[in-house]
């Protein structure tokens, strides 16, 4: 099925030319986690431009999507009256309806407002739609390509990162959140993250032993008991053959389980590890499904469920002795004692949910809502409070009721398929929702409100938490699954990640966070917002920003023929002049970091026709405008897809290494020798997967400062498709501003800027150059950024150990080495992704900004590039074996491996990385 979750705010920063558009004005920014589809897609249809696509899936789940860029818009909630969304359309006279049909009827929504305009009869829908015979969607379970239906030519993948959820349960402590699904993930509410994720699957409800030391999953013919504080297997029971597990209860001591399986009831002995042999059931000798079990209080009796609809007392002591206590109109699918524990709540099927005295089991009476108002199914039950019980609906709802006098209070939008497990935390504050949407969802006990969805997305445990008014904590490798939509206009998420990737919020909302954690947070926030020269004002209402616009982005064909594109920009500003136009394509600054000037006397609004040279396949093409104060619009942004080259592309090398030098002092013994190795290197392993490998390799003398830049010039008449790879190996130096230069021949160590190669300029030979594949690989010392804030003058240090050479020189730094620094440094590495944009380069190197880079006679190298040789000549930074090494499998086989080389006292870094362009950088092997 499918998942994603929309929170809704207001548009805080509106582009003036949205203003002139009020119907516009009035939808809000949404944060969209693309959870995806859940269950098999079985119905979908795209609009007649191609813009969108609508699917449906098994558990009636509706989405949109935006084809271009492969993003879900939003979600519609599953309506199970009439039958449930059987199909879907778009309606392709006026492209701005879609039609949610049931068995009789259809459902009206305008694709713009996203708001339910009317009902139709399905015989009324004739005529209405017809298929789009341009795309050919191919569904796969959850996910689904789009080809051209001519060509063939994969258009777009449409695609979730998130599996279905089941039960869930909560310690204790109530700071940890065990949640089953595909493999169960244990959440740790304190930190805000994932602890870890079970390696197995689980088919049964989450229950914990009494002590909580361990709890249960089951799948594959056996019951397991896992540890609670790390999910690794103590051991296991086997279970008969084709019986699967649907709920377990423990005794008081946990010496017991009753286990509700398909195949009746079983009782398991702890101590012993064995599952007890079945005896039959006084009450019948038919096999029933047990489909609900719970354990008594006081931990000696239990209540179960079978799938007779009918519902039984039983005691551990002797489990097969079952009590009939009372017989419903369907069969019961979970149970709930009151706080109490002198009440008990059952429920299922349609609006099935009753309340009984306990222990006697006299029926009190149902809960009820004052009107019917869809088909739906009671699948979950909780007594969040004394005041307040709460049934999970399988439309996707929450009904709440009042304890006392069954009295119906609201249903709370939560998903957008069926909650299977609620759940309240000890003391009663808050309470849990998972659904099969993909979800879980945080709720006030007291209010009644959302206070934040939680989701995991793909297999590393990578996860997502977001606050209804936009605010996330997010894994740094989760934001592929994170973007923003306002109305049906998608961004990616470095458009607003600036504002609302906020931990320190989140974990605020969540509640057992300390005071100092969330305070550390907040200064990791702040020291992000200084490197981005950014401040909190500039996110209120009143901060002003200029817009821009592609005017013919309907008009540009999604699918071209040929790699030429020609967009109309209109950029705008009613307040201020304009300065420049930013254009990038895959995130590589087409027209240079400094965008396309703009002439202060050409007025506040410009209309601009800007030519584009598009790569093979997918391109991703942004503009936006920054106006004379240097604040930039909203990027806008179209995805087109240029054919196939016909010809092979080229590959660029420029290899520079300066082991000589003017003050022989300084010499080195193996820098030249890295460049020359890392030419020959690229240049072997990809001489037959490109038409030409250009090398170009400057060494010692050679190395100047003009013969550098001048290399540049060399990449003139490039293509778009070329591959551009630039190797500096030598000295790095960094004067007492803390500026970072690379040594040449010349250089003067004791004033590097005067004739050394500032790094800007080396990163310069990158800009504004025609290809869009390209990268940057440096080993030097203290080639990684430099925090200016954290760093202070050092005392001299060694130069060398043993056969160990350091390529360090020039003055020495260190960190502040406070606490409070290093950790908010680390939440920096890990919650916020780097939005710093620079050339469109990949830009690798072989230390951080406070360490030296090592060389040695072991190595015959400089460490980096004896492991980035290591990895690409012996195959090993081929993480997925698939015969070719991309730009981050060398990053993350060349991070790994230095630093363990090194003991961890050089460690590699990325300066920029462009997570649109990750490229094959080595091909073929012999």
């Amino acid at each position: 099925m499918t998942g994603k979750i929309h929170t809704g705010i207001a548009l805080l920063l509106l582009m003036p030319s949205l203003r002139a558009q009020p119907q516009q004005e009035e939808l809000p920014v949404e944060t969209v986690v693309q959870v995806g589809h859940t269950y098999e897609i079985i119905s979908y249809d795209i609009s007649l431009d191609g813009r969108y696509l609508i699917s449906l899936d098994r558990s009636h789940k509706v989405l949109m999507w935006d084809i271009a860029s492969g993003r879900q818009i939003r979600e519609y909630t599953a309506r199970l009256r009439d039958g449930g969304v059987r199909k879907v359309s778009i309606d392709k006279r006026r492209n701005n309806r879609i039609y949610l049909s049931g068995s009789s009827i259809t459902d009206i929504y305008d694709i713009k407002s996203n708001r339910r305009i009317g009902i139709l009869n399905n015989s009324e829908l004739d005529g209405k739609t017809q298929t789009n015979d341009r795309f050919t969607v191919i569904p796969d379970g959850t996910r689904m390509e789009i080809r051209d239906s001519q060509s063939e030519k994969l258009i777009s993948k449409l695609r979730g990162y998130a599996t279905e959820m089941g039960s869930l349960a909560v310690t204790a402590g109530g700071q940890q959140l065990l949640v089953s699904n595909e493999r169960p993930v244990m959440w740790d509410l304190k930190q805000g993250k994932p602890a870890y994720r079970v390696d197995e699957p689980n088919e049964m409800k989450i229950c914990f032993s009494p002590d909580e030391k361990h709890f249960l999953t089951s799948s594959g013919g056996k019951l397991t008991f896992r540890r609670t504080a790390d999910g690794e297997a103590d051991f296991s029971i086997s279970m008969p053959q084709e019986t699967k597990v649907n709920a377990a209860a423990f005794n008081a001591d946990g010496t017991k389980i009753v286990l509700a399986t398909t195949m009746d009831l079983y009782e398991a002995d702890v101590p012993n590890r064995q599952l007890k042999p079945q005896k039959p059931n006084a009450l019948d000798n038919v096999i029933h499904n047990i489909t609900a079990v719970i354990t008594c209080p006081g931990g000696n009796d239990f209540i179960a469920g079978r799938s007779t609809w009918n519902i039984y007392k039983g005691a551990f002591d002797n489990p097969f002795a079952l009590e009939l206590k009372r017989t419903l109109g369907s069969p019961p699918l979970d149970f709930s004692f009151s706080p109490s524990q002198d009440e008990l709540i059952s429920c299922g099927a349609i609006h099935n949910m009753k309340e009984y005295t306990f222990p006697d089991m006299r029926l009190k009476g149902p809960y009820l809502q004052r009107e019917v108002v869809s088909d739906y199914d009671y699948r979950s039950c909780c007594y969040v409070t004394d005041e307040l019980v709460a049934g999970g609906g399988t439309d996707g709802n929450i009904y709440l009721f009042d304890a006392k006098s069954r009295a119906f209070l609201k249903s709370l939008t939560a998903h957008k398929a069926s909650v299977v497990s609620i759940r309240t935390s000890p003391d009663r504050s808050y309470f849990y929702s998972s659904s099969v949407d993909g979800t879980v969802c945080m709720w006030n006990a007291r209010t009644h409100e959302l206070i934040a969805t939680l989701v995991a997305l793909g297999d590393e445990l990578d996860y997502v938490i977001v606050t209804p008014d936009n605010y996330y904590m997010a894994s740094k490798n989760a934001f592929q699954g994170i973007h923003f939509v306002k109305g049906t206009q998608v961004f990616g998420f470095d458009q607003f990640d600036l504002q609302y990737n906020r931990p320190d919020i989140v974990l605020s909302r969540l509640g057992y966070s300390l005071p100092d954690q969330i305070s550390l947070f907040r200064r990791g926030y702040e020291k992000r917002l200084r490197k981005m020269n950014f401040t909190e004002d500039m996110f209120s209402t009143d901060f002003h920003i200029p817009s821009a616009k592609i005017l013919n982005k309907a008009a540009l064909q999604k699918t071209r023929t040929d790699n030429k594109a020609t967009l109309e920009v209109l950029a705008a500003d009613d307040l201020y002049k304009l300065n420049r136009i930013n254009v990038w394509v895959n995130n590589v600054p087409v027209y240079g970091v400094q965008g396309i000037a703009i002439d202060g006397k050409e007025g506040n609004e410009i209309n601009r026709k800007i030519e584009l040279s598009l790569a093979s396949g997918a391109n991703l093409v942004e503009v936006s405008c920054l106006n004379e104060h240097g604040v930039e619009s909203y990027r806008d942004q179209v995805e087109l897809v240029a054919p196939e080259s016909r010809k092979k592309p080229d590959m660029h090398i420029f290899s520079i290494g300066v082991s000589e030098f003017a003050d022989s002092s300084y010499n080195l013994d193996y820098a030249h020798k890295d460049a020359t190795d890392v030419a020959g290197m690229f240049g072997h392993v990809n001489r037959h997967n490109f038409a030409n490998v250009y090398t170009h390799v400057l060494v010692n003398r050679d190395v100047t400062r003009s013969g550098i830049v001048a290399l540049k010039e060399k990449l003139k008449n490039a293509s778009v498709d070329d591959v551009v790879v630039v190797f500096y190996a030598g000295h790095g130096v960094l004067d007492r501003n803390f500026d970072y230069f690379l040594a040449t021949y010349d250089t003067d160590f004791s004033s590097p800027e005067k004739q050394s190669l500032p790094y800007e300029e080396l990163e310069n030979m990158l800009d504004g150059i025609t290809p869009l594949k390209k990268i940057l690989l440096v080993d030097a010392c203290h080639s990684g950024e430099i925090d200016k804030e954290e760093v202070m003058l050092a005392d001299a240090s060694a130069t060398r150990e043993g056969t160990v050479k350091f390529r360090d020189v020039g003055i020495k730094v260190r960190g502040k080495e406070t606490h409070e620094s290093a950790e908010i440094n680390q939440l920096l590495k890990l919650y916020f992704a780097d939005l710093q944009r620079g050339v469109g380069a990949t830009v690798i190197s072989s230390s951080s900004g406070l360490e030296v880079s090592m060389e040695g006679d072991d190595w015959k190298n400089g460490l980096f590039t004896y492991v980035l040789k290591e990895g690409i000549l012996n195959k090993k930074a081929d993480e997925n074996k698939d015969g070719t090494v991309t730009v981050s499998e060398m990053q993350l086989y060349t991070n790994r491996e230095v630093s363990k080389i090194s003991s961890e006292r050089q460690q590699p870094s990325s300066r920029v990385e462009n997570k649109q362009l990750d490229f094959v950088i080595a091909y073929g092997y012999d």
